[in-house]
């Protein structure tokens, strides 16, 4: 996200955002969200190269590319999509940091992330758009 950004007082362009970009900061939020105090993911929810990683990317490439050849609609990332993609990544994050609080290592495993994944799925701010779009199918959510 950083080098997208010119400085504090200006915003950053959205929309040459690409779909690592989207998912560096939708990772940073998600982060911000756990809170520190020795809370961690365990290696495969967050491992760049790993299953649950790569499934985030698609879903992220796929509505860039959804947007790109639509009728309606922005035609690419915005500011309006940052905004909600990482209301949701920071709000999972939250609900992480809870569940690592109930352990003794404060680690967030894959099976509890992606049950808290399910949940944000119905977060209002990742509407489900659409019939061909199923719950939690919103924009990069």
């Amino acid at each position: 996200l950083r080098d997208k950004e010119m400085d504090m007082a200006t915003e950053p362009d959205f929309t040459t955002f690409d779909s690592e970009d989207i998912l560096k900061a939708w990772l940073q939020a998600l982060h911000d969200g756990l809170g520190g105090q020795g809370r961690s993911f365990a290696p495969e929810v967050i491992q760049l190269d790993g299953e649950n990683i790569t499934h985030f990317r698609g879903t992220i490439k796929a509505e860039l590319q959804r947007r790109r050849s639509a009728t309606k609609g922005p035609k690419t990332f915005n500011k309006a999509a940052f905004e909600a993609s990482t209301r949701v990544a920071r709000d999972l994050g939250r609900i992480c940091g809870i569940m690592a609080d109930a352990t003794d290592d404060k680690v967030v495993t894959l099976d509890v992330f992606q049950r808290a994944k399910a949940l944000v799925d119905l977060h209002p701010s990742c509407p489900a758009r659409g019939k061909d779009r199923p719950i939690g199918g919103g924009p990069f959510c």
